[in-house]
């Protein structure tokens, strides 16, 4: 009889101990101080693929609640009693759902619980759990045990604290016994714990996940202001802009000036203009507002006629580049307004002509105009996906 009972103490012994090693979670790691997922980081980048693959498998069980995703942000014990060091790791755990529904295509908040642990040493990183709910048969209610979903084992350098507090949760749950009785049936989700009142969705989600898009013009070339201080005819003009990787970007503009006669027939201005422009966002948050700078190619041609035969009609192409600087302010909910300046080489091929009314044009002389100077001023309004 001994011998039965310590074997079956053996035996359970080994089952709890293949259950621990089975509750392991995913790690997510964080930029030291930031919202930002470390993706740098080997085992948080096969976590998130892993991660995001199981729960796009899962949507059906997730969306009939018999799942549910925990994230435990975690707080260095030394920062417990700092009311922006618990800020910082529930926004880092709001983050990480955003990023996950994003993701796994996921529409209800509410798969995911969301709580804070400043019993360890460890900060600026997410434990992630996939949970299975207790199934109800025969109007009995039987309440079990959790029992994680996930078995991957993410991380090495976890303190026991982390692992004492999916003990004593294993522990609380198994003092519920099975009830005898017949009780009226439960909803078909079970009971969360409390979950923190959801913060205000950050304005990092564009229309296409982790890339934005946003389209803009210039108001001041629809004006008709030019970078030297000129007025001429409107000069229509649009601009699309893709965001990426947090905090870089890149813009494609095009500009066209309409004729331009005031006064006299003869009297013309138009131009056409490319610009590609790669970005760099000095915040680096993912939000793309605030102090950028880039660098900036542009190519177009021109045509300036003011008098009849006057020596100055010119005509020919430009080609150039220089760096730009400026500032973006988010004004509602996609909404944008946009401010900056272009500075650097321009090199134009002038052809000086001669109108005479009834014959035509005739060319006097060529050159080549090369300089460097102010090239742009921005100030646009736009939206972004």
């Amino acid at each position: 009889m001994k011998q039965r009972t310590r074997f079956s103490g053996l035996l359970a012994i080994l089952c709890l101990l293949a259950v621990t090693a089975a509750g392991q979670s995913y790690t997510i790691h964080f930029i030291k101080g930031t919202e930002r997922i470390n993706h740098q980081r080997l085992q948080t980048a096969n976590n998130l693929e892993e991660l995001t693959v199981l729960l796009s498998d899962c949507r059906h069980q997730l969306a009939t609640g018999e799942y549910t995703v925990s994230l435990t942000a975690l707080q260095s014990v030394s920062k417990r009693y700092d009311p922006a060091a618990r800020e910082l790791a529930m926004s880092q755990a709001t983050f990480l759902q955003e990023y996950l529904t994003g993701s796994c295509c996921l529409d209800d908040p509410d798969l995911f619980e969301l709580d804070v642990d400043a019993r360890t040493d460890l900060d600026n990183r997410v434990i992630v759990e996939l949970w299975k709910h207790p199934v109800v048969a025969q109007k009995q209610s039987v309440v079990t045990q959790k029992q994680p979903v996930v078995s991957k084992s993410s991380e090495k350098d976890m303190k026991p604290s982390v692992k004492q507090k999916a003990a004593t949760e294993q522990a609380r749950t198994k003092k519920v016994k099975t009830v005898a009785e017949p009780v009226p049936e439960p909803a078909s989700k079970p009971a969360l714990k409390s979950v923190p009142e959801k913060t205000t969705a950050p304005a990092n989600r564009f229309l296409l996940g982790s890339v934005g898009l946003g389209i803009k013009t210039n108001a001041l070339l629809f004006a008709g202001l030019l970078p030297d201080g000129a007025m001429y005819s409107p000069v229509v003009n649009a601009a699309v802009e893709v965001y990426f990787m947090d905090r870089f970007s890149a813009q494609v503009s095009f500009a066209y000036a309409t004729p331009y006669n005031k006064g006299d027939q003869y009297n013309l201005f138009s131009m056409t203009c490319l610009e590609v422009e790669p970005r760099w966002w000095l915040w680096g948050d993912n939000r793309f507002r605030g102090l950028y700078a880039g660098v900036y190619g542009q190519y177009g041609t021109f045509n300036v006629r003011i008098k009849e035969k006057l020596e100055d009609n010119s005509t020919g192409l430009f080609y150039g580049g220089g760096i730009s600087v400026g500032w973006l302010q988010p004004v509602w909910r996609g909404f944008f307004v946009e401010a900056g300046l272009q500075a650097g080489y321009r090199s134009d091929t002038v052809d000086v002509y001669e109108l005479t009314p009834g014959s035509g044009t005739r060319k006097l002389a060529t050159y080549a105009l090369n300089s460097f100077t102010l090239q742009g001023v921005n100030l646009s309004v736009g939206y972004r996906f």
